[in-house]
């Protein structure tokens, strides 16, 4: 079977499953052809029919039980976990970030003012076509809501103010700024409140939102990620329960909303479910990895074989937190350095060396110079504090404090303490009589 998955940029990414592969085996070989092992930041979104809105494949369930239609089925990459730039370890993660970031702005997704969005306008130009110029520009990236001409001139006049800037710069510029809006990583959901009021329901990495739509897009309500005290769904109504201090005391206070159909609903409880995991705990708890449901036929299976996998459906497809997967990526980074990411064997050291930098986005003339750094601070604590050229190799007692063998008979009271010596103690450490170089 063939799945067409579209990357970030547009491109079309063609990749073979059979047909009960599970979504985590798609999306293994889309990032394995992109190359980043920072695959737990990415989701894959289908479109069902007459439904305008995405929604996310379930990572741990089959393909063809979600998506139907025939091949070649067609997902979309998207970033589903937003972390801050500077937990990314890999440029081609950071790019992705980037080109997903970039779509959120153009389709008018990031919620932001006139001043802040012109601002990012400004940094895409000069991450995409660099310093400004009047004969060049033509500003294909700017978002379809304020684009007229006096939002163009916000522009232009950002974009002069950074001359200069180097293209990978204002890319990360960019991610920094759109990471300190509050709709960074939000993903939104249409609603209506208790009065029947229309709003959108965010979720993003660490709060919900509920911002209203009229007159003006502002936000009524920010809760916690880490407050949240219950959670219930019922057919379209959602119903979120967190504390709220009223003349001093905290009481548990819901909020209800109904989404438009049953599936967005579902959507919404298995966001919050998700990134509460993702973002707040520090290990996905067992019960959200194992909570599940079954079809029918899988749950008259269930009666006669209690573990029975037939029929069964899971929630959820959090498998590790963010600090897990930053810790994961930096040791595989770090192993890199006797073997590739990717399982690609190394013909010698010095491409190995090349793929390693490559891989951290660390210039190799800096890191030597780090090394040197950190090899002259151990030379320096090896050595006497007295004379300064000779190894450690006295100890005085009762005080511990080390010296060369010369400079401690020719002392005393202990240099260091002033304490009195009462012996010398010859001590030999676990290295070799020269000095360590670079």
């Amino acid at each position: 079977m063939i799945v067409l998955v579209k990357k970030p940029d547009q491109s079309i990414c063609e990749i073979e499953v059979t047909p009960k592969s599970l979504g985590q085996e798609c999306l293994d070989q889309v990032c394995q052809k992109l190359g980043t092992i920072e695959g737990d930041y990415f989701g894959l979104q289908f479109t069902r029919k007459n439904v305008s809105d995405p929604m996310w494949l379930n990572l741990r369930n089959p393909i063809n039980s979600q998506v139907t239609g025939s091949s070649p089925l067609r997902l979309q990459l998207r970033v589903k976990f937003h972390v801050q730039p500077h937990l990314i370890l890999q440029e081609v993660t950071r790019r992705l970030f980037f080109l997903d970031l970039k779509l959120d702005l153009v389709n008018s997704k990031l919620i932001a003012s006139v001043k802040e969005t012109a601002r990012l306008a400004a940094l895409l130009a000069q991450a995409e076509q660099g310093n400004y110029s009047p004969h060049a520009q033509h500003y294909a990236s700017l978002p379809d809501a304020c684009c007229n001409a006096d939002f163009i001139t916000q522009v232009m006049a950002e974009h002069m103010r950074l001359r200069g800037m180097k293209p990978a710069q204002a890319e990360y510029q960019f991610l920094k700024e759109v990471a300190s809006l509050d709709s960074y990583g939000v993903e939104l959901f249409e609603a209506k409140d208790a009065s029947g009021r229309g709003v959108l329901f965010g979720v993003g990495p660490q709060h919900i939102h509920l911002f209203s739509t009229e007159p003006k897009m502002e936000c009524l309500e920010r809760i916690g990620l880490d407050l949240i005290l219950k959670e219930s769904l019922n057919g379209k109504c959602f119903s979120v329960t967190y504390p709220e201090e009223t003349n001093g005391e905290l009481s548990p206070v819901t909020m209800s909303v109904k989404l438009q159909s049953k599936e967005a609903a579902e959507a919404l409880y298995r966001a919050i479910t998700e990134k509460h995991e993702f973002f707040v705990c520090d290990t996905v708890q067992k019960r959200i990895r194992a909570e599940c449901v079954r079809d029918f036929k899988g749950t008259l299976a269930s009666i006669f074989t209690e573990n029975t996998e037939y029929g069964k459906k899971f929630m959820f497809d959090v498998q590790r937190t963010w600090k897990e997967v930053y810790d994961q990526t930096r040791r595989t980074l770090h192993r890199a350095g006797t073997a590739g990411v990717t399982g690609r064997p190394f013909t010698n050291l010095a491409e190995r060396e090349d793929a390693a930098c490559a891989m951290t986005g660390v210039d190799e003339e800096s890191e030597v110079k780090l090394l040197r750094n950190k090899v002259e601070m151990y030379n320096s604590g090896l050595s006497c504090k007295v004379c300064m050229a000779t190894r450690l190799d006295t100890a005085f007692l009762p005080c511990g404090h080390v010296l060369c063998q010369v400079c401690a008979e020719q002392v005393e009271v202990c240099p260091h303490c002033r304490g009195e010596i009462q012996e010398r103690l010859r001590i030999f450490l676990p290295i070799d009589d020269c000095q360590i170089e670079v």
